[in-house]
């Protein structure tokens, strides 16, 4: 535990602070503190702590600054400082230590050795002032004795003048010697307490004799350290154990002392006993000891230090490759805040931002839409997600996000709870899913036509058999009736022949009215029509049946020549009900060569835009009972056909038109549209076919799709 020692500590962070206070309350220390350099020098000032904790790197004055200050004004320079940093740059710590830093510490610090750095140095600068007091005490003692031997000087003259001057001589003498012997007990108390700090000092501690250049002291730590024993090291001088492993490194520290009169924490590497060579900053003091010079050496081994920020360093770069790397979008977020701290250039490209400023500026909230598909707010479910993820440790969910031009994609992300000097945090990994439900949409889409396909072939088979037993039959009807109608006049003939010959009255007369019972001249008249309303309808099924079975044949696997026209056709028919009610079809077919396609694909491609474009003009129709128009033309240029499909419907509205392409994007109401027509289009054209898909469109004119496709694009029809 502490002994009460006050403790400035100054840093602009407060998480910080509130670290540092903590701990060091609860270690028994008073701490005071300072957010910015000026408040730290005043109340350095004013206060006079035994002890400053200052951080490097502050807005303002920074922590260098503060230092030097510090080490200018008379009342603070004996303050001890040590020096607090997230940097690893030696160069800086060096320079802190040139201004007359103690010493220094990495931020994040680990607590136990921020307190035995904090208890060395209190106890460092106690035992610098027991000195100081001591040398005071000494000088005081000093001019006594001096002020003594002048008034014994005084009092032998005065002992030839009489005795009573001779008897308070002689008891002011021994008035005297107690005060010599306190001020010697003093001085014995107070070398007792510098010796139990240097023997029981964590750090290595040396006394040289400036005189000699030879170890009259070291602390058990020296011996430990060095691996030395102490009768190899007491009386030798460094030169002659090779302690130092650049030999123009003890003239560095002699010069600084010589200079200075003292040195704080200078780099250098010394060689053990072992002949390990470790590194170490080494800091010295000029004292009096027993009336002479001597010099007190303190160095404190970094070696493990530096290994252990080195592979700090080696992680960190291993981790920063990791991250840079990665091909899913990694970002840091800080849950207090709900924005973005850091992203890795995956996450800039996924979120479309320029800079990393672009996305820490933003959050989740931010770069998602309004609300989720499910109908959540994507803030507050965004704000739920993260208090589990910090409470659970980790969490996975699928997400739609938004990038910073406002265009949406489907992801799933994984959220996980980390902590950085002793702060936590989340990181989370955000995996751009469009490609992939893309994928399971045509896949899905392919199956549903497949089933589709094999239902209407089936029903087109069933269909197909009574509809040629029907026909048969017609056909054998009309011939019957033909046979009938001439047997019929000749029965008139013989009719007439029998009324006019009389005798058969009855007969004739029962015969005409059988005639007028079944309208026998309607019969003449409409049967013949009849039966060629019903070969037409046999006929225009058996075209309907044709056409589902040329439109619901499974595709094959490797590219086909095929007649675009023909396809063109048979999606008509297959669509007519769809649009037969709303606008009239006009077509140009042109004269086009086969091309190399999955005909199966393009069959779907023309019912999707035929089918969009009934819709949109049923959008303007309504119910009025008028018609728009659909117009089909295709061409050939030699090396790749064209097919436009033309609308009179409502057009595209300039928002959207970007968006038109996307999966799952649709304008029509629920249970009409599901956003995935344009898009299967889109990649059955262009990434299946090689070709374009493109459109012009004014609103309240209509819209025009055009597909071009490369008549052979010279690729393996396998892909």
């Amino acid at each position: 535990m502490g002994d009460g020692s006050t403790i400035l500590a100054v840093d602009d962070s407060a998480p910080y602070l509130v670290l540092l206070v903590g701990v060091l309350t609860r270690a028994g220390y008073r701490v005071l503190v300072a957010d910015g350099g000026e408040v730290a020098l005043e109340g350095a000032v004013k206060n006079l702590p035994h002890l400053i904790l200052l951080d490097v790197f502050m807005e303002g004055m920074d922590g260098l600054e503060v230092c030097r200050q510090l080490k200018l004004r008379e009342e603070t320079r004996h303050i001890p400082v040590i020096l607090m940093s997230g940097s690893s740059e030696v160069s800086q710590w060096v320079r802190g230590l040139q201004l007359g830093a103690a010493d220094y510490i990495s931020k994040p610090f680990q607590v136990e050795e921020l307190l035995t750095r904090v208890r060395t140095h209190l106890a460092l600068r106690q035992a610098r002032v027991s000195l100081e007091e001591q040398a005071v005490a000494l000088r005081q003692t000093n001019l006594q004795l001096h002020s003594e031997i002048a008034r014994r000087q005084e009092v032998e003259d005065d002992l030839r003048a009489t005795l009573g001057e001779a008897a308070r001589a002689h008891e002011s003498m021994l008035n005297a010697l107690e005060d010599q012997k306190r001020a010697e007990l003093a001085v014995r108390e107070l070398e007792e307490r510098f010796a139990t700090a240097f023997r029981c000092s964590p750090v290595s501690m040396a006394m040289t004799s400036t005189t000699t250049n030879c170890y009259v002291d070291v602390n058990d730590m020296f011996v430990r350290s060095t691996g030395f024993t102490r009768e190899q090291i007491i009386g030798h001088t460094s030169v002659e154990m090779g302690l130092f492993h650049d030999s123009s490194d003890r003239q560095r520290l002699f010069a600084e002392v010589s200079r200075r009169g003292f040195a704080y924490c200078l780099e250098m590497r010394f060689c053990m006993k072992s002949g390990e060579i470790r590194d170490g900053l080494i800091s010295a003091q000029m004292i009096q000891l027993h009336g002479e010079p001597h010099m007190l050496v303190t160095i404190l081994d970094v070696t493990e230090r530096r290994e252990a920020d080195k592979r700090l360093r080696a992680s960190e770069a291993k981790f920063r490759c990791l991250f840079d790397s990665s091909c899913d979008a990694i970002v840091m977020l800080a849950p207090s805040s709900q924005n973005f701290t850091d992203g890795n250039p995956a996450a800039l490209a996924i979120f479309g931002a320029k800079t990393i400023a672009d996305l820490t500026s933003r959050g989740p909230a931010e770069l998602s839409p309004e609300r989720q598909p499910d109908g959540r707010s994507s803030r507050d479910a965004a704000r739920e997600l993260c208090e589990t993820a910090m409470g659970t440790g980790s969490i996975s969910f699928g997400w739609v996000h938004k990038r910073i031009d406002g265009q949406e994609f489907p992801a799933t992300v994984l959220l996980t709870r980390m902590e950085l000097g002793g702060n936590p945090f989340l990181q989370g990994t955000i995996r751009d899913i469009s490609e992939q439900r893309r994928i399971e949409m045509e896949l899905g889409h392919a199956r549903k036509l497949e089933a589709v396909g094999q239902l209407a072939a089936g029903i087109a088979h069933e269909i197909n058999t009574p509809a040629q037993y029907v026909g048969d039959g017609v056909h054998f009807l009309k011939s019957a009736f033909e046979g009938y109608q001439r047997l019929l006049g000749h029965y008139r003939n013989a009719l007439e022949s029998v009324a006019g010959a009389g005798g058969h009255e009855a007969l004739v007369g029962q015969i005409r009215e059988t005639e007028e019972e079944i309208d026998l001249p309607y019969l003449d008249a409409n049967v013949p029509g009849s039966l060629e309303s019903c070969l037409d309808g046999v006929s225009r099924i058996s075209t309907i049946v044709r056409a589902m079975k040329a439109f619901a044949h499974p595709d094959q696997t490797e590219m086909a020549p095929a007649d675009l026209n023909q396809a063109l056709q048979t999606t008509l028919t297959i669509a007519r009900n769809e649009y037969k009610y709303v606008a009239e079809v006009m077509t140009d077919l042109g004269n086009l060569p086969p091309v190399l396609c999955h005909v199966g694909d393009l069959n779907q491609v023309f019912l999707n835009l035929i089918v969009n474009a009934a819709h949109a003009i049923g959008d303007v129709v309504g119910q009025t009972g008028s018609k728009g128009q659909i117009q089909i033309k295709t061409s050939s240029d030699g090396t790749s056909v064209r097919i436009d499909v033309a609308d009179t419907g409502t057009g595209i509205p300039e928002a959207i038109r970007q968006r038109v392409f996307e999966p799952f994007f649709t304008t029509k109401e629920t249970g009409k549209g599901s956003g995935q027509g344009l898009a299967i289009a889109h990649s059955i054209v262009v990434n299946k076919h090689r070709g374009s898909l493109t459109f012009e469109s004014e609103v309240g004119k209509g819209t025009t799709f055009t597909i071009r496709l490369p008549i052979d694009d010279g690729v393996d029809s396998r892909t």
